[in-house]
């Protein structure tokens, strides 16, 4: 497929301060109703002295952040502060009142039934489900001696466009997995009702068996009663020899097929720097999914999205080798060929010295004229940061594909 004509790019930036870093719209998510937007993303103060401040431990920059809303009212032109959710400075007691972790009943090994919740319509168009992660699940030990809460994936919603949220959260409790992890804009309604959710499953639920190769299982959740409770519904993909798998996203197709993107590395490489892009399909709503099929390679957290006029777009970072930026290729067909990549933003450091840039995690939408809006994790090279990169923002590119 030969390369689209892309034009009408124009870049806004949607978050981010002198004194703030914004990361990872994958672990927040982006909505529309005509002319207003939400974007969701992960927020902390930071005073840029030492890189550590930026990284993505739990230790570091996790033990900071929360998870922040800000909405644009004309398009996306200007954007301002919405809900503060989820403070991850709080002690792991707190976070866990928060979320009302021991509110939940055991019914079995695996199924948890929630406290009483607000009665939400999430059929209605004004409702909106956003997840995140906590660090205020069980408490493990590390290599070095050093303790560390697993991961809690929540989720808040509204009836409101996120104007106001739910005070008791839901949880989706892993299965097969220690933990479970969420991705943006995860979830979509049937027309049944019926909501499904899409998570990245990770470890040993018996605990850190080195051992034990099934450490990245991407799966489905499924919930009828209005995403109160959320119930294991498939696998999307698992492998337990050499490749891993994350940021799934699932997108409806013209035909009604249902196409999974994937992002993908090999385990072995303890770098990660050779990250690609696979899709899997799946024609029974769900239930089984074929195998991954690798469609692009140095493709970091893709997020797809299909136009009205039945078009795929995957949209991802390009951190290594250089040139990096945020890129994107199409596919007509239903994804059966793509075309050759185009860069939509490439004002960012190169890959060294590091080997990488840090940043990406998109997520996308498509605007009422036709546009393509997407949101993601951005540095430039400041010249007053004392390291190779400089304040984390949250960007948004628009542009249109002919």
């Amino acid at each position: 497929m030969e390369i689209p004509l892309i034009k009408d790019i124009e870049h806004v930036q949607i978050a981010g301060g002198p004194h703030l870093a914004c990361h990872w719209p994958r672990s927040g998510g982006i909505w529309r109703w005509g002319d207003e937007l939400l974007v969701g993303f992960v927020e902390a103060e930071c005073d840029y002295t030492h890189l550590s401040l930026v990284d993505h431990s739990p230790q570091n920059f996790g033990s900071r952040s929360y998870q922040r809303l800000r909405r644009s009212l004309d398009g996306g032109k200007t954007w301002a502060d919405g809900a503060k959710l989820m403070p991850h400075d709080l002690p792991v007691e707190e976070q866990r009142k928060i979320l009302h972790m021991d509110d939940y009943q055991k019914e079995s090994v695996w199924d948890f039934r929630s406290p009483a919740r607000q009665d939400i319509d999430m059929t209605s168009d004004d409702a909106m489900l956003i997840m995140g992660r906590a660090y205020c699940g069980t408490q493990r030990k590390k290599p070095d001696g050093s303790t560390l809460c697993d991961q809690v994936a929540y989720c808040y919603r509204s009836a409101d466009r996120g104007r106001t949220l739910e005070i008791v959260p839901g949880i989706v409790w892993p299965h097969y997995t220690r933990v479970a992890v969420e991705w943006a804009s995860n979830y979509m309604v049937l027309d049944s009702g019926r909501l499904l959710c899409w998570m990245t499953g990770y470890g040993d639920p018996a605990g850190d068996k080195v051992a034990w190769p099934r450490r990245y299982c991407n799966q489905l959740f499924a919930s009828d009663d209005n995403g109160a409770n959320w119930d294991f519904h498939s696998e999307i993909y698992a492998n337990e020899t050499r490749l891993a798998a994350s940021y799934p996203h699932v997108v409806v197709l013209p035909s009604g097929r249902w196409m999974c993107c994937l992002g993908m590395w090999f385990q072995c490489n303890e770098g990660v720097r050779t990250r690609f892009t696979s899709i899997c399909y799946s024609d029974d709503k769900g239930m089984n999914w074929t195998e991954p099929r690798q469609i692009h390679s140095w493709s970091t957290s893709p997020y797809p999205l299909v136009t009205d006029d039945g078009r795929v777009v995957i949209i991802y970072m390009r951190r290594a080798p250089s040139p990096t930026g945020m890129y994107a290729i199409v596919s007509g067909d239903e994804g059966q060929t793509w075309s050759d990549s185009f860069c939509l933003n490439d004002d960012t450091p190169d890959a060294q010295p590091l080997g990488f840039t840090d940043g990406g995690y998109p997520v996308a939408i498509e605007m009422e004229d036709g546009r393509i809006l997407a949101a993601y994790y951005w540095q430039h090279d400041d010249p007053d940061i004392a390291w190779h990169g400089g304040r984390r923002v949250i960007m948004g590119t628009f542009f249109r594909v002919d």
